[in-house]
């Protein structure tokens, strides 16, 4: 840029003024004479999209406005400038025409290269031609393919996300998927993160298979606090049929998902699946039947969440016997080392029923939640018979006190021990028509 400080627009006027004195039509010779000089990018503007000249002139404007990017970048920002140009067919054809010239900065490689690349994301959005966009966006897949080898690098002005986003699924998703087979765990944490908000990748099936083929091979991050950060970063890719069929599959039949074998881990997974609200209800019925025990309460508030009222009926059908129901937040204390089955409390049920009970989704459902439990009082399966009869704790009322009494005259003296609880059903009853009796005389404030 000139030392001499000269305001743009008398530049601007200036030069427009030779022109029109010397009455000759502007050459792209005539052009560079302006190149770096101070307000030169508005004069190339204006050419630019000056119906009135050449082609090659415009061309020549656009090549000049790239190579002083740092001041004209804001000019082109979204395709904006170029826009302007009313002829659709003269602004594409000046946007082919400049590629070879934009490619040529990028080849000179350092801060030119990533300009251009940025340059190139910016221009495309100047023309609704694919096949003149996918010239721009070939220089993005060449960046992102070739030159992002540190996937924890950040791009100044465009974000990784608008990289990918700009190229499409069918270009990125290979190069996702590539890069997941051949980084580091840490990369990739990296890479997971500056992708999740991409709006195609939740449904990928090539990067959800990349990602479990990996870790299905044995290759595992270093690492407790890796691995969990690496598995929360899962969830983004949750929609994807091969992601969730895996997920299941291995909560469901208790495979060791971590060198940990941690709790904590398969639950982060389950939150992995839920946090996309596909209704899949069936997979968390199998894990509320045959999945770890520490899963369960979670996979029962997911099916309320999917299907409210009906949720809870289909819930509560289907409760397993053949475990008790403890949570990992309340068995594994902290400080504590992980338990196994056989050292949990024999009251897991008991405190699984709790955590159930004091869902907020069960709120929400009113006096429903209410009828439901009502209904499985007397249930044969006697988890789902006692998870029913200690809920009405929190939602039961006047009738429901009524009907427990008539199911404790029922019950007869011989004790019925519940499972994983430490207490009888003779016993319970009467605790919870005590609670609900004292929650009716003193009612929550609004």
């Amino acid at each position: 840029m000139c030392s001499k400080k000269i305001h743009r627009s008398i530049i601007l006027f200036l030069s427009l003024s030779i022109l029109l004195l010397s009455a000759c039509e502007p050459t792209p010779a005539y052009l560079e004479r302006w190149a770096n000089r101070e307000g030169s990018e508005d004069m190339f503007a204006e050419h630019l999209t000056n119906p009135e000249v050449s082609h090659e002139v415009r061309v020549k404007a656009l090549e000049l406005l790239l190579e002083q990017w740092g001041y004209s970048s804001s000019m082109l920002r979204d395709g904006s400038l170029l826009r302007d140009i009313a002829d659709v067919n003269e602004r594409d054809s000046v946007m082919r025409d400049v590629i070879p010239h934009l490619q040529e900065l990028y080849d000179m490689g350092g801060s030119t290269r990533n300009e251009m690349r940025d340059a190139a994301y910016q221009l495309r959005q100047g023309t609704d031609n694919d096949e003149i966009s996918a010239l721009y966006e070939a220089v993005l897949q060449d960046w992102i393919l070739n030159q992002w080898t540190n996937l924890c690098e950040i791009p100044s002005t465009i974000t990784i996300r608008n990289i990918f986003e700009a190229i499409g699924e069918e270009n990125g998703a290979p190069i996702i998927a590539q890069n997941i087979a051949e980084k580091s765990w840490n990369n990739l944490i990296c890479q997971a993160q500056q992708i999740r908000d991409i709006t195609w990748l939740s449904g990928n099936d090539m990067i959800a298979t990349a990602y479990t083929s990996r870790w299905d091979a044995g290759e595992h991050p270093e690492g407790e606090q890796t691995t969990l950060s690496f598995i929360e970063e899962w969830q983004y890719v949750g929609r994807a049929p091969a992601m969730r069929s895996w997920l299941f599959n291995t909560l469901a039949t208790n495979q060791e998902i971590t060198p940990f074998v941690s709790s904590l881990f398969q639950y982060v997974l389950l939150e992995s699946a839920s946090e996309n609200p596909i209704e899949d209800v069936s997979n968390y019925v199998t894990i509320l039947q045959t999945g770890v025990t520490d899963l369960r309460c979670s996979a029962f508030d997911q099916i309320v969440k999917i299907n409210g009222s009906e949720g809870l009926e289909t819930a509560i059908s289907s409760m397993s016997t053949d475990a008790n129901y403890g949570h990992w937040q309340d068995i594994q204390r902290e400080g504590e080392d992980e338990l196994t089955d056989g050292e949990r409390p024999n009251d897991g049920f008991a405190l699984a029923a709790n955590l159930i009970c004091n869902l907020p989704r069960l709120t929400e459902l009113d006096q429903n939640t209410r009828t439901v439990f009502e209904s499985h009082i007397a249930d044969e399966n006697i988890i789902a018979r006692t998870l029913s009869i200690r809920c009405l704790a929190n939602f039961g009322n006047t009738e429901t006190i009524a009907l427990l009494e008539a199911q404790q005259t029922t019950l007869g003296d011989t004790p019925i021990q519940i499972p994983y609880w430490e207490t009888t059903l003779q016993s319970l009853i009467p605790e919870i028509v005590t609670a609900i009796r004292t929650r009716i005389a003193t009612p929550t404030e609004e």
